[in-house]
C-alpha cells in the first residue's frame, strides 16, 4: 500500500467528490497525493483485499489496472469504508467486484461490525446481486441497511435478493429504486411477485424503496397481497413506476389495511381518478398513513377537491379516543352483567343470558310478535365502531400537478377545519392571485400547519400582501416558500410588515422574484425586528449585491443568535409545557371522573329496567317448567315408594344376619380374653419364681465369696510363715 513516506495525510473529508461520491473513472479522489501517506494499520481492510477488489473492478470495466488509479482507490476506501458503513457509491463495480466484496465482508468480525452496505449507482446486474445474497443471511450479520439503487437489477436478480431478505433477521432498510438515467433497476412484474412473497414472510423490514422499477399496474396487482400482509413496514416508496389508475385500484385494498406511515407515489400518472380512489378507499379508512407524496401526477382541481374532503375529516386521534371510551364502557357493561349473573340461580342466569333462550335480549319472547332485536349489551362494542372518515395526514406533497387556483382554494378552505396537516406543498401548480384570499384565511385559522410551499406559481404581489397580512396573526407557520411568484417591491414591503409581528416564522424563501433594493432593505429591516426569523432566501432577485450581502450578514447573525439562545428557549418552553400538561391532566381527570359517574348512573338505570323485565319473563317460563316437572314427579311417586319398601325389607334381613354374626364374634372374643388372662397369670408366677431363684443365687454367691476371702487370708498367712522358715533355714545352712 506504500511505504508511508511523504507529506501529511489528506483529510478524508477532502477525498472524493463534493458530495461524498466518487467521480467518473476508475479511481476516485483525484486530488489525493501520488504517494501513500497512511499505514496499513489505519485501514479496516487489508491491502491485498483492496488490491483484489480494484483488480476485479478493472476486469468488470475491461481495462488494465494502473498504479496511480489503485492508489486513489485505496484512499477512497480509507475515507468511505473504515467505519460501520461499506460505501462504494458510483464506482463502476460489476459482478466480479460483487464477488470480492462478499468475500471481504465475511472475514473475521466484519459481519458483526458492518451495518450499512451502500453500492448505489454501480453496474452489479443480476449476476452481481447473486454474489452478494449470501451476506444477507449470515448468522452473526448486523447488516441492517442495504442500498442498491440503480444497479441494472432485473427480475432474476430481484427474485434472489428478495428471497434472501424474506428470511433475514436484521435487514430493516432496502433500497432497490432507481436514479434517473443511471443503470436503473427494472424488477417489473416478476420482481413484484417476489417482493410480495418477501413482504408476507419478512418481519423486520421497515423501509422499502422500489421507485423507478417499471412495476406498472400488473406489478401493483402482485404487490397488493404482500403490502396487506406485512405488519412492520412503515415507509414505502413507489414513485415513477407508471402505476396509473389501474395500479392504484389494484393497490388500494392492501394500502387500506397496511401499517404504513409514509407512502411515496410521485410521478405515476395517477390523475384525478386514481387520486379519488386513494382518498376514499385508502386515506379515509387507514389511520396510519401520515405522509404522502403525490407530486407530478397530473392531478387537477377535481382530484384536489377530493383530497380536500379528506383534510376536512376529524383527526384519527379523536376516533381512537372514541374507541377507547367505548371499550371502557364495554368493560363496565361486562362487569355489571357478571355481577348480576353471579347473584342469580343457574336456571334464571341461563334464561337471562343464553342467546338461544326465549326472553334473552335479541330473541323474541314466546307468543310475542317478531320485531326489532335488542343488542346483547346496552353499549355498542368497540369492534363495531366505523373507522372510516378519519384524517391522519401530516404531510401532503402535490408539487408539479395541475390543481390550479380552484383546486388550491378547495385545499386552503379544508385547512380551516383540518387539525393534523403539518406540511403542505403545492408548488408548480398554476396558482394565481385568485386563491390568495383563501390561503390567507387558512394561514390565520389553521393551528397545525408549519410548512407551506407555494413556489413556482404566479401569486404576484397580491399573494405576498395577503400572506403578509396573515403572518401577523398566523398561529403556527414556520417555513414559507414564495420563490418564483412574480413578487416585486410592493409585495416585499407587505411581507416585511407581516414578518415584523410574526412570532412563529423561522424560514422564508422569496428567491427568483422581482424584488429590488427597496423591498430587499425592507425585508432586511423586518428580519432584524422579527421574533424568530433565522433564514431568508433572496437569490435571483433584482436587488443590488450590497443589499443581498446586507441581508446575508443579518441572517447569519440571527442564525448564530438563535443557536446560542436555543437552550434557554427550549428550557422555558419545556417548563411551560409541563405546567400546561399538568393543568390538562387535572382537567382531563375531572372530566373523566364526571363522565364515568354519569355513564355509571345511566348504565345502571338502563340495566336495572331491562333486568327486571327479563327476570319477570324468565320467572313465568320457569314456573311453567316447574309445574311440568311436578306432574312427572307425582307419576313417579308410587314407583319410588314400592322400591323404598323393598329396600327396607332387604335392609332388615341384612341387620338380622349382621346381629347373629356379631354375637358369635363376641363369644369368641370372650374365650380368647380368658386364655390371655391365664397366660398372664402363668407369666406372673414365673416372674416370682425367677426372683426367688435369683435371691438364693445372690446369697450363695456371697457365702462362697466370703469363704474364698477367708481361705485366701489363711493362704497368705501360711505363705508368710513358710517364707520366714525358709529364710531361717537358709541362714542356718549358711552358718
Amino acid at each position: 500500500m506504500g511505504s508511508g513516506r511523504g507529506s501529511a495525510p489528506t483529510s478524508p473529508k477532502k477525498i472524493g467528490s463534493a458530495h461524498g461520491t466518487p467521480r467518473k473513472g476508475v479511481g476516485s479522489a483525484h486530488n489525493t497525493p501520488k504517494t501513500s501517506v497512511f499505514s496499513s494499520a489505519d485501514m479496516k481492510y487489508r491491502p491485498h483485499e483492496i488490491d483484489t477488489l480494484f483488480n476485479a473492478k478493472c476486469r468488470d470495466l475491461g481495462i488494465k489496472s494502473l498504479g496511480p488509479q489503485l492508489e486513489r482507490f485505496r484512499y477512497y476506501m480509507f475515507a468511505h469504508c473504515n467505519k460501520d458503513e461499506f460505501n462504494l457509491v458510483e464506482n463502476h463495480l460489476g459482478p466480479q467486484s460483487a464477488a470480492v466484496i462478499a468475500g471481504i465482508l465475511k472475514v473475521g468480525d466484519r459481519p458483526n461490525t458492518v451495518t450499512t452496505l451502500n453500492l448505489n449507482g454501480n453496474q452489479l446486474g443480476d449476476a452481481g446481486v447473486a454474489k452478494l445474497v449470501p451476506l444477507f443471511n449470515l448468522e452473526a450479520s448486523k447488516l441492517s441497511t442495504i442500498l442498491l439503487r440503480s444497479n441494472d437489477i432485473g427480475p432474476a436478480g430481484a427474485v434472489k435478493l428478495l428471497n434472501a431478505i424474506a428470511t433475514s433477521p436484521v435487514v430493516a432498510t432496502l433500497d432497490i429504486g432507481g436514479i434517473s438515467g443511471v443503470n436503473r433497476n427494472h424488477i417489473g412484474r416478476d420482481g413484484s411477485a417476489a417482493l410480495a412473497s418477501c413482504l408476507e414472510t419478512n418481519t423486520k423490514l421497515v423501509t422499502l424503496d422500489i421507485s423507478a422499477n417499471g412495476i406498472g399496474p400488473e406489478g401493483a396487482t402482485e404487490l397488493c397481497a404482500g403490502v396487506a400482509a406485512n405488519h412492520t413496514l412503515q415507509t414505502l416508496e413507489l414513485s415513477s413506476n407508471n402505476l396509473e389508475q389501474a395500479g392504484m385500484s389494484a393497490l388500494a385494498p392492501g394500502l387500506a389495511v397496511t401499517g404504513l406511515t409514509k407512502l411515496g407515489l410521485a410521478a405515476n400518472q395517477l390523475g384525478d381518478s386514481a387520486a379519488s380512489i386513494l382518498a376514499t378507499e385508502v386515506l379515509a379508512v387507514n389511520p396510519s398513513i401520515e405522509k404522502i407524496d403525490l407530486s407530478a401526477n397530473t392531478i387537477t382541481e377535481n382530484g384536489a377537491g377530493v383530497l380536500a374532503e379528506i383534510l376536512k375529516l376529524p383527526p384519527a386521534a379523536e376516533v381512537t379516543a372514541k374507541k377507547r371510551q367505548i371499550e371502557q364502557s364495554q368493560r363496565f357493561a361486562d362487569e355489571q352483567r357478571a355481577r348480576i349473573e353471579s347473584n342469580l340461580p343457574p336456571a334464571l342466569s341461563h334464561t337471562l343470558f343464553d342467546p338461544q333462550t326465549p326472553g334473552t335480549p335479541g330473541t323474541p319472547m314466546s307468543g310475542a310478535s317478531p320485531g326489532p332485536t335488542t343488542p346483547t349489551t346496552p353499549i355498542a362494542t368497540a369492534a363495531a365502531l366505523d373507522f372510516s372518515g378519519m384524517c391522519a395526514l401530516t404531510v401532503l406533497d402535490l408539487t408539479g400537478n395541475k390543481i390550479g387556483p380552484h383546486g388550491a382554494i378547495a385545499i386552503f378552505e379544508a385547512l380551516e377545519m383540518n387539525q393534523t396537516l403539518v406540511e403542505l406543498r403545492v408548488g408548480k401548480n398554476g396558482l394565481t392571485a385568485q386563491c390568495v384570499d383563501a390561503m390567507s384565511v387558512a394561514l390565520k385559522g389553521n393551528h397545525t400547519l408549519q410548512v407551506l410551499d407555494v413556489s413556482h406559481n404566479t401569486l404576484g404581489d397580491a399573494g405576498a400582501e395577503a400572506t403578509g397580512a396573515a403572518l401577523r396573526t398566523c398561529p403556527a407557520i414556520r417555513t414559507l416558500d414564495l420563490s418564483s411568484n412574480h413578487i416585486s417591491d410592493r409585495g416585499a414591503l407587505a411581507l416585511a410588515d407581516g414578518i415584523k409581528t410574526s412570532y412563529t416564522l423561522q424560514n422564508l424563501n422569496v428567491a427568483d422574484n422581482s424584488i429590488g433594493d427597496d423591498g430587499g432593505l425592507a425585508l432586511c429591516d423586518a428580519a432584524t425586528q422579527s421574533a424568530g426569523l433565522i433564514s431568508m432566501g433572496t437569490k435571483l432577485n433584482r436587488m443590488s449585491y450590497k443589499t443581498s450581502m446586507q441581508i446575508k450578514d443579518v441572517m447569519k447573525g440571527r442564525s448564530l443568535e438563535f443557536k446560542k439562545g436555543m437552550a434557554d428557549r427550549v428550557q422555558v418552553q419545556v417548563q411551560r409545557l409541563q405546567m400546561t400538561k399538568q393543568q390538562l391532566d387535572e382537567a382531563t381527570h375531572e372530566l373523566e371522573s364526571a363522565r364515568k359517574r354519569r355513564e355509571t348512573t345511566e348504565g345502571s338505570f338502563q340495566c336495572t329496567v331491562k333486568e327486571m323485565e327479563m327476570m319477570q319473563a324468565a320467572s313465568e317460563a320457569e314456573i311453567a317448567e316447574l309445574e311440568q316437572c311436578l306432574d312427572v314427579a307425582i307419576e313417579k311417586k308410587d314407583v319410588v315408594a314400592k322400591d323404598l319398601q323393598a329396600l327396607n325389607h332387604e335392609i332388615g334381613e341384612s341387620k338380622a344376619y349382621s346381629a347373629s354374626k356379631l354375637r358369635m364374634l363376641a363369644a369368641k372374643t370372650q374365650r380368647e380374653a380368658e386364655a390371655v388372662r391365664q397366660i398372664q397369670k402363668k407369666v406372673k408366677n414365673m416372674q416370682v419364681a425367677h426372683k426367688d431363684v435369683k435371691t438364693k443365687l445372690d446369697v450363695e454367691r456371697s457365702d462362697v465369696q466370703r469363704k474364698l476371702d477367708v481361705q485366701t487370708s489363711q493362704y497368705n498367712i501360711m505363705k508368710s510363715r513358710l517364707q520366714r522358715k525358709q529364710e531361717e533355714f537358709d541362714r542356718r545352712s549358711g552358718k
